[in-house]
């Protein structure tokens, strides 16, 4: 094992006995209540992956090859659309400040 400093501990520890138990009690509440309302949404990360592969497919079936032109230009547009949407947002946002 490694030999550890005392010096070391004292001063890792040092700020947590600082702080009273309510506090601490309120930051680990925090957290547990940011990770509830994010896990409500957490289902919409795999759940558009797969609503996406089901619409592809059924469209596929049902066209076929104009559907691949129609996709692709339609995520050229959006990814174009979202990056001239990030750069104004950004480039307000900085002379705002």
């Amino acid at each position: 094992m490694f030999p550890v400093d005392p010096s070391r501990v004292q001063a890792f520890n040092s700020p947590l006995l600082a702080c009273a138990h309510y506090q601490v009690v309120n930051l680990i509440s925090n957290d547990a209540q940011k990770f509830e309302e994010g896990s409500v949404f957490l289902h919409y990360i795999w759940a558009s992956v797969v609503q996406s592969i089901v619409c592809l497919g059924l469209l596929w079936r049902e066209v076929c090859d104009g559907v691949l032109r129609n996709v692709i230009c339609l995520v050229c547009r959006l990814l174009s659309s979202t990056v001239c949407l990030v750069r104004l947002c950004s480039s307000s946002t900085t002379s705002a400040l």
